[in-house]
């Protein structure tokens, strides 16, 4: 395909996608971090057991969502869809074909992953919390993390955020035994 054609097709794909793409469920996604996004579910198999492995790609969907997210939109509330095909094509470029792996032993909340390998050691029910009209019913964790045996909690640079989101997709049982329809983080 032609790259005038590509970029075309990119800018036609993220006018269609757009931001709404951002609000759609997250089923089929996996949490990659939370200024990169997602990536996309190509694989999933022992989900609740000792042996759960999930394989996931970065798509350009994914791309298409990173790239609007992180370019902003202009004082009119408009995406560059041009900026945002150039950067998908380059994000494609560099993802070629790579599929990557997350792991879990669910029987000892154990998770090993791309950063690092933890275990959910423990979390903590805090009280409802009231905003904009909406309940917030959070729970703390607390992963242990095997490299170095430090105990991290709601740290968005210690990859939280994706150790829950792996956590529920790989041992659903398990996340609802722990949380009982919290939030956690």
């Amino acid at each position: 395909m032609k790259p005038t054609l590509l970029k075309a097709m990119l800018a036609l794909c993220s006018l269609c996608i757009g931001v709404a793409h951002a609000e759609e469920t997250r089923r089929g996604k996996i949490l990659l971090g939370s200024h990169i996004g997602d990536a996309t579910i190509i694989s999933l198999s022992g989900v609740d057991t000792g042996n759960a492995v999930v394989q996931f790609q970065r798509k350009l969907d994914d791309l298409i969502e990173d790239c609007t997210r992180n370019m902003g939109a202009d004082e009119d509330g408009n995406v560059d869809s041009v900026k945002v095909a150039d950067c998908a094509t380059q994000g494609l470029k560099r993802q070629g074909n790579r599929i990557s792996v997350r792991r879990a032993v669910c029987p000892r909340n154990t998770l090993y992953t791309e950063f690092g390998n933890y275990t959910l050691i423990d979390w903590v029910k805090e009280p409802d919390q009231e905003t904009d009209g909406h309940t917030w019913r959070p729970a703390r964790t607390n992963w242990k993390d095997h490299r170095n045996d430090q105990i991290i909690g709601n740290c968005g640079g210690c990859n939280t955020p994706q150790l829950i989101d792996t956590y529920r997709i790989l041992c659903p049982s398990w996340y609802r035994d722990a949380f009982g329809g919290r939030d956690p983080y």
